[in-house]
């Protein structure tokens, strides 16, 4: 293999070494076969082994007794490179070309490379400085580079994880490249699971940078990570996504400004950026949309109750698979949680090490403004919960008329609500719940319910209370309920109501688990006064 090891110095500078025999055949064409091939730069950082070389010869060099190659393929190739190494930068063409840094931009036109395919193998690449150690699959690879200032072509097929992908590439002055200048670039992936396009520059070195317009899509995001064995912390299926803006990637991050995104049926648009030198790597933005729809991010959620009418028992999770951190801040001008439609809404989703924060940072809902959070993370006995709630200024009659579909209560609320908890499952959970609510109604009433006509009446009509206390309306001037939670009962320890011609306080309890109420009314009327009157218990089946 003389000849042909001396070209492949000659154009890369690399050492070509073969344990096989080697077979020169001049017709149809001439060309060369030589079996087990392995190529190599002089420390190693740079190795292809493969079961065999084709190559096709140049006629003419064969009359001076050279052996010089148009084109050569490799069959089975193991490739191994060190992107922190520079394998060519020793001797031969590419060497030449990388020499003349300080000359004109481009190549030389005597400086012959040619055209290499590779197939049906592996290549490792690996970067000790730019925390990289991917494995790219090859199916059928050819880099077709004729001279040092031709522009240079790759096109074939890779398989990344379980994903078969074609790719084609342009890259408009490779001998630049090899200079440490920049070159434009286009790039584009396809598959039946993602389409990803790159147009734009890449300039090379420790302080490799690309920018340019970059747009992809796949029909399931969570898929696709699957089959490169990665996770995506965000929630709901992510479906239908779609992305575009203008890219800028560095060994340290990758950033999309101008981004237009897509998913789950709700559009997007902001800033992107995920931040690679940190041990644990950060996914961080800025998103805004008119109108976001909630329900597909609950479409993974565990059921709240099982078949059988009780809690949910599904394990909840609490494991940190992606091993990324998540700061992400969204802004809706409308968007809807179940049946609530809020205004001007501002939401965040923070993601640290085995810890998940949910909030509603502020919106206006009902001509009043709420708050909310919803904490998960690992706990002694599980998950461990933590959920908090403000409302302010809210018109009740117009809440309960939107969420319940009946505004049996009106007037202005305001309150606050902080639980905690921990369980491995809901049901668990929701028997170690603990905390306090504190609400509070101005100037309301409570319609279906006359309570100070059937007070009045009670003594006269005993029998008939129970059909008058559903009729009507109960005015009040101010009602507050003060609720203390301890392992799954929440106790009134404050249901007052306060109004012209009647005041009434509730007393009692509320098995969370469950799903019971215990209360006792203790009325006080101008007109009248009597022992409390104990209400049903609700069952736990109702």
């Amino acid at each position: 293999m003389c000849s042909s090891d001396l070209q492949v110095r000659e154009a890369t500078g690399l050492i070509a070494e073969a344990e096989g025999r080697a077979v020169l055949a001049l017709l149809p064409r001439p060309r060369v076969k030589i079996s087990n091939v392995r190529i190599r730069d002089r420390d190693g950082r740079l190795t292809i082994e493969a079961e065999q070389l084709r190559g096709e010869l140049r006629v003419l060099p064969m009359f001076a007794g050279r052996l010089e190659l148009v084109s050569a393929s490799l069959l089975s190739p193991k490739i191994a490179v060190d992107l922190d190494a520079n394998p060519f930068a020793d001797q031969g063409a590419i060497a030449r070309i990388m020499e003349r840094a300080a000359g004109p931009a481009g190549g030389d036109a005597t400086d012959r490379l040619g055209k290499l395919t590779f197939t049906e193998g592996t290549a490792h690449v690996h970067s000790a400085t730019r925390a990289i150690d991917a494995r790219i699959g090859i199916t059928n690879l050819e880099i077709d580079w004729p001279r040092a200032d031709a522009a240079a072509g790759v096109k074939g097929a890779v398989r990344l994880g379980e994903h078969l992908a074609d790719i084609a590439a342009w890259i408009g002055r490779p001998a630049d490249l090899l200079r440490g200048r920049k070159s434009d670039l286009s790039l584009r992936l396809a598959s039946p699971r993602f389409a990803v396009s790159f147009n734009g520059a890449v300039t090379p070195g420790p302080a490799l940078m690309a920018e340019g317009s970059l747009s992809a899509s796949t029909p399931d995001l969570r898929t696709l990570a699957a089959g490169v064995d990665r996770t995506v912390p965000l929630p709901g299926p992510l479906e239908n996504v779609t992305l575009a803006g203008a890219l800028r990637l560095t060994p340290a991050s990758i950033a999309v400004s101008d981004l237009r995104l897509a998913a789950d049926g709700n559009a997007y648009e902001g800033a992107l950026a995920f931040v690679l030198d940190r041990a644990r790597p950060t996914l961080s933005g800025t998103l805004a949309t008119d109108n976001l729809d909630t329900a597909p991010f609950a479409a993974l959620a565990p059921p709240l109750v099982e078949t059988d009418g009780e809690w949910s028992r599904v394990r909840l999770p609490v494991s940190d698979p992606a091993r990324i951190d998540v700061d992400l801040r969204l802004s809706a001008s409308r968007a809807r949680i179940g049946r609530a439609q809020l205004r001007e809404a501002a939401f965040s989703l923070l993601a640290e090490p085995e810890r998940l924060s949910l909030t509603l940072e502020e919106a206006k809902a009902w001509n009043g403004v709420i708050k909310a959070q919803l904490a998960m993370g690992r706990g002694e006995a599980g998950a461990a919960l933590r959920a908090s709630a403000n409302l302010a200024r809210v018109d009740a009659a117009a809440m309960m008329g939107e969420l319940f579909r009946t505004p049996r209560l009106s007037g202005e609320l305001n309150g606050d609500v902080a639980l905690t908890s921990n369980g491995e499952t809901l049901a668990r959970a929701l028997r170690n719940l603990n905390g306090t609510a504190r609400l509070s109604v101005r100037n309301g009433d409570v319609s279906g319910l006359d309570l100070e006509q059937a007070l009045r009446r009670l003594e006269k009509r005993p029998l008939t209370v129970a059909s008058e206390v559903r009729t009507g309306r109960t005015g009040f001037n101010a009602a507050e309920l003060d609720l203390g939670v301890e392992n799954g009962r929440a106790t009134i320890r404050t249901l007052r109501a306060r109004g012209a011609g009647v005041e009434f306080t509730v007393k009692g309890a509320i098995g969370v688990p469950e799903r019971a109420l215990e209360l006792t009314l203790d009325r006080k009327s101008t007109r009248l006064n009597s022992s409390p009157i104990p209400l049903s218990r609700i069952p736990s089946s109702a």
